[in-house]
């Protein structure tokens, strides 16, 4: 025997892997028009500009008042709901391939009557194999 020389290939070996992942979302709000912080706000502005003036200035000002305080109002109530949020585990898998290698044969390179002579084999041979022979008859 010259030479053995081992045939592998790969196999694929899907694995699933795992892992905890902190995910952090908006919380959608109760009031996603912002109903309510208009609402407060537009109380609010008519309050203040009830202050401003008399007569029609200060039914003007009631009016502007509770037109920007609805505005302002809807804003901050805006703004805070989108700070709020949450946060939580998630298990979240994939799957990886992971391959292995395997021998599947051997590529053998023997010599016989003085020539090298080369084959693949199922099994490995060892270090000597058989050869056929058939008699001249």
């Amino acid at each position: 025997m010259v030479s053995v020389t081992p045939v592998r290939r790969s196999v694929d070996n899907p694995q699933e892997v795992c892992r905890d992942v902190e995910v952090t979302q908006r919380v959608e709000p109760k009031d996603d028009k912002q109903i309510a912080g208009a609402v407060i706000g537009a109380v609010a502005g008519a309050v203040i500009g009830n202050q401003v003036g008399d007569g029609h200035g200060r039914d003007a000002a009631r009016v502007a008042g509770a037109v920007a305080g609805a505005v302002a109002g809807r804003k901050i109530q805006e703004n805070q709901q989108n700070k709020k949020t949450e946060t939580r585990i998630e298990r979240q898998c994939e799957t990886v391939n992971d391959p292995r290698y395997e021998t599947y044969a051997y590529d053998i390179v023997y010599s016989y009557a003085g020539q090298n002579h080369e084959a693949r084999v199922a099994e490995d041979p060892g270090a000597r194999i058989k050869l056929p022979i058939r008699s001249i008859e």
